[in-house]
This record gives structure tokens, C-alpha cells and sequence, in this order.
């Protein structure tokens, strides 16, 4: 029988792994996914490994947080009353957690006598006991009470198994990266969904989409989200990623980040993304395939039992009615996505003052090439409390807050009607 199943979430991996090897080094017998045989159902087997090991630990961080899987999977190891939860970063655990006791578990010194007295159903050592080399292995009774300990996460993490615990570096940041300034702690999950699509097989190809998401998702990360990006979707995979994150947030909670590059329409009220296999009915003047995020959005919150409070949303466009988005010189950046970058660089700035900076930038580059595109960006907001990019420390301590950027324009430019999915 297991022993020890762990959840972590994939960007944790290089630390879950030491965890992993250490616990193994004490005598524990723990689950990886690397058991998996070929052809299974993991879903199903994560869930029969759940229910045959002895204690289930979650591994907590900015990441693990906000992952929908890790979540779920720690919910089931909660009911059975076989998890142990752990912050490897300092993070608070997710709403419906708190009442259980959280240890702590950092780097530089992995010490896990804390861990594996909770496994073992001990009180934790005292100070001088910590200064003990450590055992190997289990005795007989102590084996008896061994836990067992939950590696979770699906789709968008990787599971892996402790039978053969190969060490997996953690990756050195780049010197820009080291040297950049690490914005205040989170209160609250921080997670942004990030969309390039530029590759269309029918309607007109985009030169720059791609590159602002790379850029967006970079600056994002730098201010405390945990950034999914995703690169030239089609419809289902647009529909299938939306879901998720839309899911992920309503549970979860906290702030959520929209950044959207790419064709998209606006219409009656409605957002709707055009992914790359939409196609052009030009004969019935009409578009075929679009991804309508206003109803995706009501359809999970309709299906969401727990509703977490609405703190409000804020929406930008890139462009406002009858005007059309620039893309931006080809290698580029849209002349958007530049400004936002640009933006971001004023910590202390509230949404505002960072729209009226990024319109303010595409003004003044308008002024200065009278050729350009005329691009006046549209801002809406009903957040009930301010929000600041590069001030973690300040968003809402509850609740979702929503931003939504759409790097199009607010108006149907097509002048056509989109048939939504």
C-alpha cells in the first residue's frame, strides 16, 4: 500500500521532487505518476491512489493555489480525512482550507521533521531534536502509523512517481530576472489567462499577436500571477481554456486577468473572440466559430454552488467604436501591448492611472505619426475597491476582482455577424 501521495502544482516541481526524495529516504513508500502504465485512465487512478494511501500531502504555493486540479484533488485527500497540508512559499492556503493546521516548508534548509512527524501522528520535535542527524527508514511501529501523501495535479500539471526519484535542478533565473525587483507578497491568488492567436486560415493573418502575449505574460509574472498562455487557438481549445480559468477563478477567488490578442468583435453587449479556425461566409456576410466569453462566463458562474462575492470587473479595449486595432509593424509589438508594457513600470499606479497612461502613450505616438491608425482605447470600471499591477498587497483580501484587456477593438470591425459556438 502507499504510503504518501503529493499534490503540487507543476512549477513546483524541482521542490516537490526533494520533498519527494527525502520522505523516500526515510523509509516512506510514495506514489508518483511515473506508475502509470500506458493506456490508463490517470483520472481514475489518481482517485484509487487517493483512496489506498495512508496521508495525502499538498504542497501550497502561489502556483498550487490557484490550480483548479490541485484543489479538487486536496478537496477528496480533506474528506477522508488523510491531508497535510504544507506552504513551500510563504502562501496561504485557499478559501476552505484554513481550518487545518499548515506547515511550513522552505528553502534553502529542507528540514522535514515537521512533515514526518505529522505523518507519523507525532508532536512536532522540539528545537534541540531538530539538531538530531536525520534517520533513515521506518521501525516496525512506526511504519504502522506511516501516512500517506497526495501528489495532484491534472491538466496543466504532471504527475510523476517516487519509485524512481531522479534529483530535477531547479532552474537558474536569468541575471535580468534575478536582478528584478519582486513586488510585495499577495493576500489573495493572483492568476492571469494569457491568449496570442495570429495564425487565421481564413480571416486576415496577424504579424504580432504571439509577441504580446509573450510580453504580457512576462510583465504579469513579474507582478505576482500565475500566468497561463496559450498561442493560436481554435475554437474548441479557446472554449475548453476559458472554461477552466473562468472555473478556476470562481472557486478560487482572488484576481483574475484576462489578456486577450487577436480578432475579436463586440456585439450586443457580448465579447466574442474569433480563434484561428473561424471562418468567412463572405457570400451570407457573416462569421462562423466564435468564442463568446460574456456567456461562457455566465454558464460556469450559473453552474458555481459556493458563490464567492463580486468585487466587480474592469475592461479595456485597445481600440474604441469604428476604429480598428493596429497590429503594429511586423517583429513587433501592437502599439497597444507596448503601452501597457510601458505602463506596468509605475508600481504605485492605480488601474486608472494606468489606462490614462496607455492612452496618453498612443496619443502621443499618433501625434507623432499622423500615418498611424487612429486608436483611442475604451475603459470601463465597477471594481469596488482600486487596484494596483505592481501592488499585490493591495488587492482585495476576498472575492474575485475581474480585469478583462482585449487587444481589439470595442466594435464589430468586420461589419458582419458572428455565429458563436
Amino acid at each position: 500500500m502507499t504510503d504518501i501521495f503529493i499534490s503540487y502544482a507543476r512549477e513546483d516541481r524541482p521542490f516537490a521532487a526533494k520533498v519527494a526524495k527525502a520522505l523516500t529516504e526515510r523509509g516512506f513508500k510514495v506514489w508518483w505518476d511515473w506508475e502509470l502504465i500506458g493506456g490508463d485512465n490517470y483520472r481514475v487512478r489518481i482517485r484509487e491512489v487517493i483512496g489506498e494511501a495512508k496521508k495525502s500531502v499538498v504542497l501550497w504555493s502561489r502556483h498550487s493555489t490557484v490550480s483548479a486540479f490541485v484543489i479538487d484533488e486536496a478537496t477528496e485527500a480533506k474528506k477522508h480525512g488523510k491531508l497535510i497540508p504544507v506552504s513551500i512559499d510563504g502562501s496561504a492556503p485557499p478559501f476552505g482550507f484554513g481550518d487545518l493546521h499548515t506547515i511550513t516548508l522552505e528553502e534553502p534548509k529542507l528540514d522535514i521533521d515537521m512533515l514526518v512527524a505529522a505523518l507519523e501522528g507525532r508532536a512536532p520535535p522540539r528545537e534541540q531534536d531538530l539538531r538530531k542527524p536525520p534517520s533513515r527508514g521506518l521501525n516496525k511501529t512506526m511504519l504502522a502509523a506511516a501516512a500517506a501523501c497526495l501528489l495532484l495535479i491534472a491538466g496543466g500539471g504532471t504527475y510523476w512517481t517516487l519509485n524512481r526519484p531522479a534529483p530535477i535542478a531547479a532552474p537558474q533565473p536569468k541575471v535580468a530576472e534575478a536582478l528584478a525587483p519582486v513586488p510585495p507578497r499577495a493576500f489573495t491568488p493572483r492568476v492571469a489567462l494569457v491568449i496570442g492567436n495570429a495564425a487565421y486560415t481564413q480571416l486576415p493573418v496577424l504579424a504580432n499577436p504571439v509577441r504580446d502575449a509573450d510580453k504580457v505574460a512576462v510583465e504579469l509574472e513579474r507582478r505576482g500571477f500565475s500566468v497561463i498562455k496559450e498561442i493560436n487557438l481554435t475554437g474548441e481549445a479557446m472554449t475548453r481554456v476559458l472554461k477552466e480559468f473562468v472555473g478556476t477563478l470562481s472557486v478560487v477567488g482572488g484576481v483574475g486577468v484576462f489578456y486577450y490578442a487577436g480578432s475579436a468583435v463586440y456585439i450586443d453587449g457580448d465579447d466574442i473572440m474569433l480563434p484561428v479556425d473561424a471562418s468567412a461566409d463572405m457570400k451570407n456576410r457573416r462569421i462562423e466559430n466564435g468564442v463568446n466569453f460574456t456567456q461562457l462566463q455566465k454558464e460556469i458562474q450559473s453552474r458555481t454552488t459556493a458563490r464567492l462575492r463580486d468585487n466587480g470587473h474592469a475592461m479595456i479595449y485597445s481600440a474604441s467604436k469604428d476604429q480598428f486595432a493596429s497590429d503594429g509593424p511586423a517583429g513587433s509589438n501592437s502599439p497597444f501591448t507596448q503601452a501597457f508594457a510601458n505602463a506596468l513600470g509605475n508600481a504605485d499606479d492605480e488601474l486608472g492611472d494606468t489606462f490614462r497612461r496607455i492612452r496618453s502613450a498612443l496619443a502621443a505616438e499618433q501625434q507623432a505619426n499622423p500615418g498611424l491608425v487612429k486608436q483611442t482605447p475604451y475603459f470601463e470600471n465597477t471594481l469596488e475597491e482600486k487596484f494596483y499591477f505592481g501592488r499585490p498587497d493591495q488587492d482585495a483580501k476576498s472575492g474575485i476582482s475581474k480585469i478583462l484587456i482585449f487587444d481589439s477593438c470595442r466594435d464589430n470591425p468586420f461589419k458582419m455577424e458572428v455565429v458563436t459556438r
